[in-house]
């Protein structure tokens, strides 16, 4: 069986938002997938910054191969920190064997070759 972990954010400053509206679609998606679940990673915090304490404890586990995939709900969830920030954090997860899903850019999917790394530049920069 294949293990994921989910990594979602809500920003401090948007009192809308509640982090189960992410984490229920993915858990959602994850059982339709037949994915196992090793942990949610979650932080309150700005993308903008990488200094979020649960950001850094996803790629610490993925460095340690505990998971082989990270379901998220979108790019602009994972990081507003720009296209080399953000392609380096892929990279990082592509070289320790771990493939990114996103459930609203339904297309990106790390474990894909050639257009997905394309579109993945495009997208941070959009979500910069």
């Amino acid at each position: 069986m294949t293990i994921a972990g989910f990594y979602v954010r809500c920003s401090t400053n948007e009192t809308k938002q509640d982090v189960n509206n992410q984490l229920k679609p993915l858990r959602d998606l994850a059982s339709a997938m037949n994915l196992e679940v090793f942990k949610e990673y979650i932080d309150y915090a700005s993308g903008g910054d990488s200094n979020r304490p649960q950001f850094q404890q996803m790629l610490e586990d993925a460095k340690r191969r505990k998971f082989s995939i990270i379901l998220i709900w979108s790019l602009d969830r994972f990081s507003r920190e720009g296209i080399l920030n953000t392609l380096s954090y892929l990279r990082t997860l592509k070289d320790n064997g771990v493939a990114l899903k996103s459930l609203q850019e339904s297309w990106l999917d790390t474990s894909d070759e050639g257009i997905g790394e394309l579109l993945i530049s495009i997208l941070s920069w959009v979500a910069k």
